[in-house]
């Protein structure tokens, strides 16, 4: 199993990437019922990915098109050796749960003040507006615990063991979450006992694969992820660990075809120089997290894309090792059906990635793409 980048500066030439990879798919397939997996962003990148799929094939079917979260959960369940799999606790289930919880506070508890201030008027009495504050609140706050799992997960660790109170903690709007994340973990767990049905967040289900990887089977099954960005490090962490038991393909928007994790943004230039370069000394901790400096020849447009750009392109690069497969136009592509110009090339570079591991069945698979 592996992991495969490409990198364009085009939409249009990852996509080629993308189906010349599902049409090689095809020919690998012993089931030819099973669907081909692609995870994109958001509905309109997806409808215009298959609008564009069905313009180089003419006819597309048999793809299942999913967001990142039920992408990933679907790959996670397809690893579960046991019958009884649990169910995804997503944002929305998770709102209904503190939704009741904050239905449940009362007003004489100091630990929820923060939480009374806003939902209740003075005299902690509920005003007319109490139900939308309720909801908005709830809401917020599934959002912000979903946050935390997928970028904090070790100030979780530390609520979960109490490693805070309200004697050592100087924010008190940290201490009133965590005892409402508390609250509400004790209702999932009292759910679970009364209906015998088990809910994990992602990050829970992937840490239980994590820990126990002896009866997992590699499946010889592609997954498509397609022009996501800026997602988190635990994603990041998850589809790397998917890539010992798929082929995992990814397909991101990258400005420049030059390593440019180095650029700095206008922003960090500017704070640089304030600093006099001979007091300022670049660790190698702060060469590992790319936190470097600016340099001579800096591009500016490549600048203007941030540190979260730049992030993100380091962070994929890590998966594979700064292996990656570069597809960048100068020109815009065209679609000539399945055997037109540019498709041509994609399959040809799809051949290159395949060389090593297929041999000479490869050759015959390419051979009916390009013909």
């Amino acid at each position: 199993m592996a992991i495969r980048l490409h990198f364009s500066n085009k939409l249009e030439r990852l996509a080629e990437e993308l189906a010349a990879a599902v049409d090689f798919e095809y020919t690998r397939q012993k089931n030819i019922f099973e669907k081909s997996l692609v995870i994109a962003p958001n509905a309109n990148l997806t409808k215009w990915l298959q609008l564009t799929l069905a313009k180089t094939f003419s006819l597309v079917m048999n793809i299942d098109f999913q967001y990142l979260e039920k992408g990933l959960w679907s790959l996670l369940r397809e690893l579960h050796p046991e019958k009884e799999k649990p169910q995804l606790l997503d944002k929305n289930l998770s709102q209904m749960r503190l939704l009741y919880e904050l239905q449940q506070l009362n007003g004489d508890e100091d630990d929820f003040a923060p939480f009374h201030q806003y939902l209740l008027a003075p005299g902690m009495e509920k005003g007319s507006d109490y139900d939308r504050k309720l909801w908005q609140l709830s809401d917020r706050l599934a959002i912000l615990f979903q946050e935390y799992e997928f970028n904090r997960p070790e100030m979780l660790e530390k609520w979960r063991l109490h490693d805070i109170s309200s004697h050592d903690v100087t924010d008190v709007m940290e201490l009133c979450q965590q005892k409402l994340y508390l609250r509400v973990r004790e209702l999932q767990k009292k759910y679970s006992e009364l209906t015998g049905k088990s809910f994990l967040s992602m990050p829970e289900y992937a840490e239980t694969r994590f820990s126990s990887q002896e009866n997992l089977i590699p499946k010889s099954r592609f997954a498509h992820f397609f022009a996501l960005s800026q997602i988190s490090r635990f994603h990041l962490k998850l589809i790397g660990w998917l890539g010992n038991f798929y082929e995992i393909f990814i397909y991101t928007l990258n400005p420049c075809q030059e390593f440019w994790e180095e650029i700095k943004t206008p922003g960090e230039k500017q704070w640089m120089k304030k600093k006099s370069s001979e007091k300022f000394v670049i660790t190698p901790e702060e060469e590992e997290q790319g936190e470097l400096f600016s340099i001579p020849g800096d591009n500016e447009l490549l600048s203007l894309w941030g540190k979260p750009g730049r992030e993100s392109i380091r962070m994929l690069c890590q998966l594979t090792d700064y292996d990656f497969i570069p597809c960048f136009s100068e020109r815009p592509p065209r679609f000539d059906g399945r055997t037109g110009g540019e498709h041509q090339s994609a399959t040809g570079n799809l051949g290159g990635l395949f060389d090593d591991r297929t041999g000479g069945e490869h050759q015959s698979a390419t051979g009916n793409l390009g013909g």
